[in-house]
Order: structure tokens, then sequence, then C-alpha cells
């Protein structure tokens, strides 16, 4: 089996490196961004200063080495090029790649065509840069594993090392100078506080890991959770599911209990999707002649569906959503038989939704609007 894994492995590997690729384009974009298995993106790390770390397998991630002396390695090299990348409107992108006991490789080209745009400013055209500059830096970095390789005639073990990479996204290439040596290693910190070496250790050497990050704020922004980070967004998954509610029912305020099923789909950008299949007793009380307490219970079998931004902000937004429900148990004068439910549309901020609920009795006779006040526990 483990044979069988790592020749699918290499497979992989071989199929990023097509035959007609030039010299230019395998030393310094390949794979090109985006292409590897395993992204992490890091925004407003600094100012508007973007990363990403593209790694070929995510077993890299605990061999990362001499990270902050990288950045001060890298402005030391460029120095040399400090007049040519002056804020002059152009885009630029900057490849540069690091082998082992090879001096550094740099590419640098120019987006003349991204760059076309102009200000007016107190009569004059000003050219106004809309696009950031980018540094790619490309190195090899260990897996931790060794392979068996032919050299002179002999086969001898020696480290595994694949293509590893840091992306860094500036308004100029001349704001790097003003980036502290240790910006690289703070977003590794970060994504060791959700991938940890326990993690590591159960971690599929073939499988895609995707996240991104708001530094500026320090949360995890895709996917939601950090279990789904090996898959890249979330995974189809079938759980049980409660949630508790209060709403005002035929006159007076009555709360609610779903117990049931919650199936979760996704799509890979926007937005989360969920199926429940529920059993929801509504708890009407009133007292006896003898001033006692008296529960009677109403079960509808409730099938909703609800649609959420993936990147939901703070505070009460719209949710897509739609609830039919019918109900399977009476007690009581509250309800009449056969009554049924819908819920449409409503708001929601973390747990607790708000949506509008009605109930009829027949066929859309019988209408008795409510507001449905609803905490889900995810």
């Amino acid at each position: 089996m483990r044979a069988q894994k790592d020749n699918q492995y290499y497979q992989y590997l071989r199929s990023l490196y097509p035959n007609d690729m030039t010299r230019a384009e395998q030393t310094f974009n390949y794979p090109p961004p985006g292409k590897l298995r395993v992204n992490f993106y890091f925004y407003n790390v600094q100012g508007s200063t973007n990363i990403t770390l593209e790694m070929t397998t995510i077993k890299q991630l605990k061999h990362l080495s001499n990270i902050d002396s990288l950045l001060s390695e890298v402005k030391a090299s460029l120095q040399p090029f400090a007049d040519s990348l002056k804020q002059d409107g152009v885009v630029r992108r900057i490849d540069y790649t690091i082998l082992n006991n090879v001096a550094p490789e740099i590419r640098i080209l120019t987006h003349d065509n991204l760059s076309n745009t102009y200000i007016i400013k107190k009569g004059e055209l000003t050219s106004l840069k809309t696009e950031q500059d980018t540094l790619r830096i490309r190195r090899f970095v260990t897996t931790g594993d060794s392979v068996r390789t032919l050299i002179n005639g002999k086969y001898v073990n020696r480290d595994e090392a694949l293509p590893f990479f840091i992306t860094l996204q500036v308004n100029n290439i001349t704001d790097l100078y003003a980036l502290p040596d240790t910006i690289l290693q703070h977003c590794i910190n970060r994504l060791q506080q959700d991938i940890t070496n326990d993690y590591l250790k159960k971690a599929s050497k073939t499988a895609n890991y995707v996240a991104a990050y708001n530094m500026k704020t320090d949360k995890l922004l895709s996917p939601t959770k950090t279990s789904y980070i090996r898959w890249g967004w979330h995974r189809p998954e079938l759980v049980p599911n409660v949630y508790t509610g209060l709403q005002f029912v035929r006159g007076s305020m009555v709360p609610s209990l779903g117990i049931g099923l919650r199936y979760t789909l996704s799509d890979k950008n926007y937005n989360i999707k969920h199926f429940y299949a529920m059993w929801e007793p509504y708890f009407f009380f009133s007292r006896t002649i003898n001033n006692t307490l008296n529960t009677d219970w109403n079960s509808f079998m409730t099938f909703r569906y609800e649609e959420i931004e993936r990147n939901r902000k703070a505070g009460f937004e719209f949710v897509s959503n739609f609830s039919v429900g019918y109900l399977i148990s009476r007690k009581g004068e509250w309800l009449d038989e056969h009554t049924f439910k819908v819920g449409v549309p409503g708001v929601r901020s973390g747990w607790l939704q708000l949506e509008p609920e009605f109930l009829f009795h027949g066929l859309l006779t019988d209408f008795s609007p409510s507001l449905k006040m609803t905490i889900h526990f995810e």
C-alpha cells in the first residue's frame, strides 16, 4: 500500500513538468502559482501586504529553517536593482530561485499592459498603479523522508527535497525594505496554531490543504473550521443537530426544540448549504383550575434548507432559509389537526437566527403569522 501511494505521488510530481517548458519557466515558474497541493494565504499581514505559502506536501511545514534570514537575504540581493524598481506605476513580478550551493537566480518581469492607468491631478496626467507587485521566492525544502536515487551508477539514499514557494504582494517592490524580516515567521507561527506537530504526524503526504487567514484580526477566514483545512473548504458531512427556538404563536410565546440530522454541502468559494430533517416539539403552557402548570406538546416534522455566506461579517445579515413542517402529534386545542408551517428567509448573526414563520390549517386557510428566534448549536 505504501509503495502504491508513493507511486501515485511521484506520478503527480512528474505531471507538473511538461516536456515543452522553457528552461526559464522550469527555473522560475514551475509549478505555476496555485498548482501545488498545499496553499496557505495570509491577507493584511502588514498594511496591504499579502503573503502566500505554497508547498508540494504539507510535510514540508515541519522543516522550514532559516525563514527569518530568508527575506533579509532577498532584500540584499535585490539592492543593486533598487533604482530600476522605483515607483513609476509599472507592475512588476520578481522570481527569486534559491538552489543548494548555487548562487540565487533572479528574473524580473514587467507587465506594461497593466500600467496604462492615469489620474488627472492639478491638470496633469499622473500614472496610477492599480495592481500590486509580486515577489515569488522558490526554494527546495525537505519532506523529512529519504529517497533512493541513482548517482554515478549507484543507488544512494538522500533527503527528499521538493519545491516550496513564498509569494509576497506589495504595492511596490521597494516596500519590501519596510517589512520586518520576521514577517514570514509571523505567518508560519499563525499557521502552526492550527497545523501542529501532532497534526503533521497524521497528515497525508499526498492530500490537498488550503486555508486563508486575515492577519489583521488573527482569524481563520476559510474554511470555517480547522478540521476542513485538509481538503480545502468544507467536506460534505451528515451529523446530529440540535437547535432551540422561541416563537409567537396564536397569541402566546412558545418555546420549541429541534432534534434531528443536518447534512452540509459547500461550494469552494462563497456559500455553505445546510439540509435539516428535524423533529420539532412546540411547548404550550397553561394553568389548570387548580393553578397547576400544564404543558402541551405539539410536534412537527420539519424539513429545512439554509444557505449561508462563507465569510459572514459581524452583526445580523440576510440568510437564505426555507422550511416546511407538518404537525405529527397534537395535544390540547392550541393547534388544529393537519396544521403545517412554512419558514421564509430571515437574518442571522452567529448562532442566532430570526425568521418569519407562518402556520396554516387546510389549504392556506386559518392563516397565523409568527416570528421565530432560533439558536443553532453547530
